[in-house]
């Protein structure tokens, strides 16, 4: 009894690891596909400007760039530092940005300390 029990347990074995083993003439398996909702990790990305506006009801402050004029939403700790930024003030935005590389929310907000460059 004990010789068919070891049997049994091996040619599972067996049938369980030969089944796991691509079969030949068919293509390895891919990466599993991400689950739906599954986002990929939102990449950060900081932007230096002025604030041309604020709306702390809505949560969002538009600043200017070298790369032009942007609103965004402000989010966690940007949302609170909303109440003692004023237009005109130079920051710093942590920003997330989306899949193509555009900024989609403020993270942060820091007040610039720097002064101005000099011209020559």
């Amino acid at each position: 009894m004990k010789k068919l029990a070891m049997l049994v347990s091996f040619a599972l074995a067996a049938g369980v690891a030969f089944a796991q083993e691509p079969q030949p003439g068919q293509p390895a398996s891919k990466a599993p596909e991400k689950a739906y909702g599954q986002a990929e990790k939102a990449q950060k990305n900081e932007v230096t400007g002025e604030v041309v506006a604020l709306d702390t009801v809505k949560k969002t402050i538009t600043f200017k760039s070298d790369k032009g004029e942007k609103t965004l939403p402000a989010e966690g700790a940007a949302a609170d530092v909303l109440k003692d930024l004023k237009t005109g003030d130079k920051v710093t935005i942590s920003c997330s940005v989306d899949e193509r590389g555009e900024p989609k929310a403020a993270t942060r907000i820091s007040k610039s300390t720097k002064p101005p460059a000099e011209k020559q």
